[in-house]
């Protein structure tokens, strides 16, 4: 038998083969064998009738098919190891010719992995933005997240029954409703006993507005219009009818902002201190955000500059990825991915147009830091997996043995590699401007340039 490669577009290969007639042969008798107890023709007995008699009776390509089946992943096995291919996807095999006493002529097409065609990864050029804030900011800052932090602690009070209170912004609703268009029912347009934040934005704009000021017991009726650019065309720019009974109310006792509040809620003994820890955080914070900037920044400069010729199969099985994770972002808000495409009025393959460039992406910024990793001899060492392992497992709040159930040794391997290549990139990155920033100030106008020289880089 002979093989021969030829090179495809898009990382994409054809195995060609040949095998002599006499060969292919053999595979059909060990076929016939296999077979020879269970056939029957007539005039002879069952098991005993000879494989030319089966080829004269069923066909000579009796066995063809079987024979095909044998041969295929051994050939195709040994043309992957012979040309050192590492194949993905499925791969498609072409009969070109099959003929008693001419040499079995056929090719297998598969898609291998890409090549990566890296840039001067080592030494990009990239701005830094160093942030800053003024201590009234900070301050501001602190106040704020003690807020928060208080708002999280809060008791929640709940209201079942008629009372004097009424419903505020941040308060959570308990309601009854149903919305009509044109006295019909929409996917959607009703629910019992359900919790609605109020200020959330969770239904259309105007709606938890009519709740705001209502009481346990309290029978509401309005029309809102649907906005031009809802999500759902059906219902986009249309007026509805709601009627809505508010059936309870839950809202937050607020704890006072002092030492006692410190001590229920942090690890220190008086506000103060607590105060002193939110203060270092948001120092650290704008530190972290400088690094992971200038850090995202390299990764992509050098990302923009690799070159990988994708296979399709590869692009698809990416888009099947992004598909998993969106619809288990849409099951958390009790929706699906078939409903979010049917409200869109997409098709799959329209979706899959939609998201080909962001599945593109994810691919070559995967496959530029693997291979990055593998031209800095990187190696994933036991100790290093277990380290992985434990910080997964804190994370998923979760044992080490389950977790390792949950997560495969390979994804560990392969996560350590990308961090590893990461740390290539920006641990080589040479800094070409400091952009000063106020990390506190919305409207971000103070802005200080500073402009790195080559001495100062070297």
């Amino acid at each position: 038998m002979s093989v021969e490669i030829k090179q495809l577009e898009n990382s994409s290969v054809e195995l060609q083969f040949k095998l002599s007639f006499d060969d292919f042969y053999e595979s059909v008798r060990k076929v016939y064998s296999k077979k020879s107890k269970s056939i029957s023709v007539p005039g002879f007995r069952q098991g005993k009738v000879p494989l030319k008699m089966v080829e004269s009776y069923y066909g000579e390509n009796v066995f063809y098919e079987d024979a095909m089946n044998n041969i295929f992943p051994i050939v195709y096995e040994d043309a992957i190891k012979k040309f050192e291919l590492s194949p993905v996807g499925d791969p498609e095999l072409k009969i070109v010719q099959l003929e008693r006493d001419k040499d079995f002529v056929f090719s297998i097409m598969t898609a291998v992995k890409p090549e990566v065609i890296l840039p001067e990864y080592k030494g990009i050029k990239c701005q830094r933005t160093e942030y800053f804030a003024s201590e009234s900011d900070i301050e501001s800052s602190v106040e704020d997240t003690l807020k928060e932090i208080q708002l999280q602690n809060a008791r929640v009070i709940t209201l079942d029954s008629e009372s004097d209170y009424d419903i505020k912004s941040g308060d959570v609703a308990i309601i009854d409703y149903e919305g009509k268009i044109e006295n019909k029912l929409f996917e959607g347009s009703h629910g019992i006993g359900f919790e609605l934040e109020i200020g959330s934005s969770t239904f259309i704009d105007g709606f938890e507005d009519k709740l705001i000021g209502c009481k346990v017991g309290d029978h509401l009726e309005f029309d809102l219009k649907f906005p031009d650019d809802y999500f759902n065309v059906d219902l986009s720019g249309k007026n509805a009818n709601f009627i809505v009974d508010v059936r309870g109310i839950k809202y937050k006792e607020l704890a006072e902002i002092d030492d006692e509040f410190a001590k229920d809620v942090s690890e220190f003994e008086n506000l103060e201190e607590f105060k002193v820890q939110i203060r270092n955080n948001i120092k650290e914070g704008m530190k972290g955000r400088s690094e992971s900037e200038f850090s995202d920044e390299a990764v992509r400069l050098v990302v923009e500059g690799t070159k990988i010729d994708f296979p399709e199969c590869m692009i698809r099985e990416e888009f099947g990825n992004i598909l998993k994770e969106f619809d288990g972002r849409l099951q958390q808000r009790n929706y699906s991915v078939d409903y979010y495409l049917k409200a869109k009025k997409l098709t799959i393959d329209d979706f899959y147009e939609q998201q080909r460039k962001n599945s593109e992406r994810r691919l070559k910024l995967r496959l530029t830091l693997l291979e990055i990793a593998k031209a800095e001899n990187v190696v994933a060492e036991p100790e290093r997996i277990e380290k992985e392992y434990e910080k997964m497992a804190e994370f998923l709040r979760s044992d080490i043995c389950q977790t390792k159930k949950m997560i495969d040794v390979e994804t560990i391997k392969r996560s350590i590699c990308i961090s590893e290549g990461i740390k290539a990139i920006v641990d080589n990155a040479v800094v070409t401007e400091i952009i000063q920033k106020n990390m506190l100030d919305k409207d971000e106008k103070d802005e200080k340039v500073e402009k790195i020289d080559k001495d100062e880089k070297s």
